[in-house]
């Protein structure tokens, strides 16, 4: 468990989040399934022929590269 999700927190709210974060594995692994099938779908829109006909290509690039960025940070945080 990440300690960015206990900062700041009281000593109680601490203990429940902690408890909540372990009682939750399967639905945290069933969350980081789905966001890795939006990851591999990403990756593919990315390569596609169509996106480097676009004139705003590099856009569209960057726009995927934070996208990606996004989702690994948010498996980051559901993973143990």
């Amino acid at each position: 468990m990440k300690s960015v999700l206990t900062a700041g927190l009281t000593p109680q709210s601490k203990e429940e989040v902690v408890a909540s974060f372990n009682a939750s594995s399967l639905l945290r692994e069933r969350l980081t399934t789905i966001l890795d099938k939006k990851l591999q779908a990403s990756k593919t829109t990315k390569v596609s022929v169509e996106t480097y006909a676009s004139p705003s290509w590099a856009y569209l690039q960057a726009d995927a590269n934070g996208y990606e960025r996004a989702i690994k940070e948010v498996i980051s945080l559901l993973s143990s």
